[in-house]
């Protein structure tokens, strides 16, 4: 074979490397920008993104507070909600890496990508802000995650507040939007904000349509729990169930689908069959894991036995709940206590136990329960303003034993003497019973008390030196030990029963005892709010005074009993009054309307009873039983002025009486509204309160009292003396008498006199005197 020569074979190797070496040269300045954003790129994504990803997981990974527990009593929130206990450090981590590739790397694909895990991490810390600036920034490059960016976007605004500017993004993206699973949580994004606005058809549509397409069973499950919750709320039972029963078709965490299945049970036991839903509640009961939701469950058994009118049965079902064995979890502590409270209201009418559980209930309801908590969307038949539901029937209870007190001391003062006597005597042997039981219990427990100590003594004499530097587990005086403080409660209230938690309470009673007696001795004629017929405030002091019972307040003679029936007429009237206004019980109050009218028909509080069973008659829709009542009052009562009140409920003209008081009212109004207007509000205050009760059916009442108050808000806070607040509050107590006007006094409020922005005022509807 021929050889090439060497030197010829030097030169050609020489020149190929050359031309090599020229190609690549070429080629890399050619495509630099192309292999340039490659490198970049890959750089961007491994030694930056990728761990700001890893760490955005990880914070979101720990946001579980939505799926360790769902509150049937809130609408259910679709996607998870960033809560105070957000992991913050993993989030900061997130933003600091992406905002590495934003800084490192500005031309990379990652950009968008970046800013928007900035966008979220933001969101997840409640930087809400800081969020919306950059999804907007993701929305102006206009890359790959529009749709993602305006997911966010409409999250956030949502979550803020800003529904219209959150409407306005939806509407957009939904315009614009594809087939995408984003397009379809856009729908879920809708469908939540208007169950948030209570836009319930809307919100039922929206949620539909999210559930057509492909998404992840965790949304679908918590879609479809919402859209249960929305029917509900509409009343639609059937579609609602079938929307708890889908829950159950995505794989729903156990706290969901437990939550989808009560929900369901409860709808059919109120509008389907209640015994089969009665039989599948008692299968979740028996179930072992469902320990701890025994309280929700017995919620549910009461509502159904409620509806089928099995009052005691869902009073038992509830009170086992609270009492019986172990503790009912905290989450549904209050709720019993609030259905308990409900029950005892509507159906068994006993309101004393009712105001005790609507207490409790608040007390429990508003335990650690934070402001947004207090504020979330509610669903119907939920507790909602409890501490006004606890103040009301706490006063309602309160009318309700002054009447019955009343009641049962007039029966006693009535006996004939023998039977008085008989009946003294059982209350002393009672009395005696009771001594003998508290001091044999006395003497038990100073016998334990001794055997403890000595017990204790012991047990540090056989103890090292090492050993008593140590505390007991229980705390000092056993503070810590719930079970030994619960009994150290019982054993103070059964010593000492209701006693006033005061210092001074011994001397209190002996001065009202004295007060008693004094007043006995001058007239004859008892005090009967000042003392009842309780053994127990009897002295204990020596075995003559055992037996003694306090018989004070027990109307024996005429005049005392005709005192009390007066007295007992007007806490009738005011126990029918918040029966009517504060329990909602028009039916129930006119009964007692009526009692008084019968049995004290010529007491000053008959007239006012006679027009608040007319305008009970109105408010039950009885229209010919109240034009009855209002043409009796005005019969028996022309120049009253309810009178004149119940002739603008029959569309009368005043009489000439009612007409002339607005002359000398205008004037006194504007006298009153110089001193204010002069700077003499510690005097022109009374004044403005004196026209309000003086003339109350006049065009001056209203714009008085709204004056008083514009200058009791003005001044009470530079009221060094507390005149002012001595004035309102004798103002008040005159106005609770039952000669005098008590509550609104005009249906409207016109303007006269004095030129002011007080004649502005909207109308008020008369309800009561």
């Amino acid at each position: 074979m021929a050889r090439v020569p060497s030197g010829l074979v030097g030169s050609i190797g020489a020149r190929g490397t050359l031309v090599v070496l020229l190609v690549v040269a070429g080629a890399v300045v050619g495509g630099c920008s192309f292999l340039g954003r490659q490198y970049s790129n890959f750089t961007a994504y491994y030694n930056k993104f990728h761990n700001a990803e890893k760490a955005f997981e990880k914070g979101v990974d720990r946001i579980s507070t939505d799926e360790l527990s769902v509150d049937r009593t809130r609408y259910l929130s679709i996607f998870r909600k960033p809560t105070g206990a957000t992991e913050g450090a993993a989030f900061d981590q997130a933003i600091q890496k992406s905002a590495d590739v934003l800084r490192e790397h500005p031309d990379s694909k990652w950009t968008d990508d970046a800013l928007l895990l900035i966008g979220k991490s933001y969101f997840y810390q409640q930087s809400y802000v800081g969020a919306a600036e950059k999804f907007r920034e993701v929305l102006a490059v206009d890359g790959g995650r529009t749709e993602e960016a305006r997911f966010w976007l409409a999250r956030t605004l949502t979550e803020v507040g800003r529904v219209e500017e959150a409407g306005d993004v939806l509407r957009m993206g939904i315009q614009e939007g594809d087939s995408s699973p984003w397009l379809a949580r856009l729908y879920l994004v809708r469908g939540e904000l208007n169950a948030r606005q209570e836009n319930w058809e809307k919100a039922v549509r929206a949620l539909n349509r999210g559930l057509q397409a492909a998404l992840p069973d965790r949304l679908k499950a918590r879609a479809s729990f919402l859209l249960g919750q929305v029917l509900e709320t509409l009343g639609s039972s059937q579609a609602a169930r079938r929307a708890y029963r889908q829950v159950q078709e995505h794989s729903p965490p156990y706290a969901l689908g437990f939550a989808a299945q009560l929900s369901e049970i409860e709808l059919q036991g109120k509008h389907g069959d209640a015994t089969q839903a009665l039989d599948r509640l008692e299968k979740l009961e028996d179930d072992e894991k469902n320990v701890d939701q025994r309280g929700e469950m017995a919620l549910v058994r009461a509502r159904i036995l409620r509806v089928q009118g099995q009052f005691d049965r869902a009073r038992r079902a509830l009170a086992r709940a609270l009492y019986g064995g172990d503790a009912p979890p905290s989450g549904s502590e209050g709720r019993l206590h609030y259905e308990l409270a409900r029950l005892y209201r509507e159906a068994l009418e006993d309101f004393s136990r009712a105001a005790a559980h609507f207490d409790t209930a608040r007390t429990v309801l508003n335990r650690g329960q934070s402001r947004e908590r207090q504020r979330g969307g509610r669903l119907p038949g939920t507790p909602r303003n409890v501490d006004a539901e606890a103040e009301r029937y706490r006063e309602l209870a309160d009318r309700a034993r002054e009447v019955a007190r009343m009641d049962s001391l007039l029966r006693i003062g009535r006996m004939e003497d023998p039977e008085f006597r008989r009946f003294v005597e059982k209350l002393q042997q009672r009395r005696r019973e009771q001594n003998a039981q508290t001091a044999e219990e006395g003497s038990d427990q100073s016998r334990r008390l001794r055997g403890r100590g000595q017990r204790v003594v012991e047990e540090r004499r056989q103890t090292t030196p090492a050993s008593n530097t140590g505390q007991s587990d229980a705390g000092f005086l056993f503070h810590k030990d719930p079970a030994r403080v619960q009994q150290g409660k019982r054993e103070f209230e059964r010593v000492w029963g209701d006693r006033p938690l005061v210092d001074n309470w011994r001397r209190r009673r002996a001065i009202r005892t004295a007060s008693v007696s004094s007043g006995d001795e001058g007239d004859g004629t008892p005090e009967p709010s000042r003392a009842s017929v309780d053994p127990g405030d009897t002295p204990q002091g020596n075995a003559s005074n055992e037996s003694a019972v306090d018989l004070s307040a027990i109307p024996r003679d005429a005049a005392s009993q005709r005192k009390m029936e007066a007295d007992r007429a007007v806490a009738q009237y005011e126990f029918a009054n918040s029966l009517f206004l504060a329990a909602g019980r028009p039916d129930s109050a006119a009964t007692w309307y009526r009692r008084i009218l019968q049995e004290n028909g010529d007491h000053p509080v008959a007239r006012r009873a006679l027009y608040a069973l007319a305008e009970a008659y109105r408010e039950q829709r009885d229209s010919t039983a109240a034009r009855q009542m209002y043409r009796r009052l005005i019969d028996q009562y022309p120049d009253t002025d309810l009178a004149a009140r119940a002739r603008q409920r029959l569309g009368r003209r005043q009489s000439t009486a009612t007409q002339n008081r607005a002359v000398p009212a205008d004037s006194a109004y504007a006298e009153a509204y110089e001193q204010w207007q002069n700077g003499d509000q510690l005097n022109a205050f009374p004044t403005l309160l004196h026209v309000a009760r003086q003339y109350p059916n006049t065009d001056a009442a209203p714009r008085a009292l709204l004056a008083a108050g514009l200058v009791y808000w003005q001044e009470v806070e530079r009221d060094s003396t507390g005149l002012l607040r001595s004035t309102l509050q004798r103002s008040l107590r005159v106005l609770r008498r039952p000669d005098s006007i008590a509550g609104p006094v005009l249906p409207a409020l016109n303007d006269s006199g004095g030129g002011s922005e007080l004649g502005t005022t909207e109308s008020v509807t008369v309800t009561l005197p």
